[in-house]
């Protein structure tokens, strides 16, 4: 795959060469929150003050 970008990152006397590609696919990763005894995943409900019933 050929980059779109080339150029180099500096900072004091160091300087990194760079290359910037386009995005070949989509991917959505899913980051949940993990409870640190019974390893179960933490939810987050949305639930009405006023009644207590929970909105989906």
């Amino acid at each position: 795959m050929k980059s779109i970008r080339n150029g180099m990152w500096g900072f004091g006397l160091a300087n990194i060469p760079i290359k910037m590609y386009s995005a070949s696919e989509t991917r959505i990763i899913g980051l949940d929150m993990i409870d640190y005894k019974p390893h179960a995943r933490i939810r987050f409900l949305r639930v009405n003050e006023k009644t207590g019933i929970e909105n989906i």
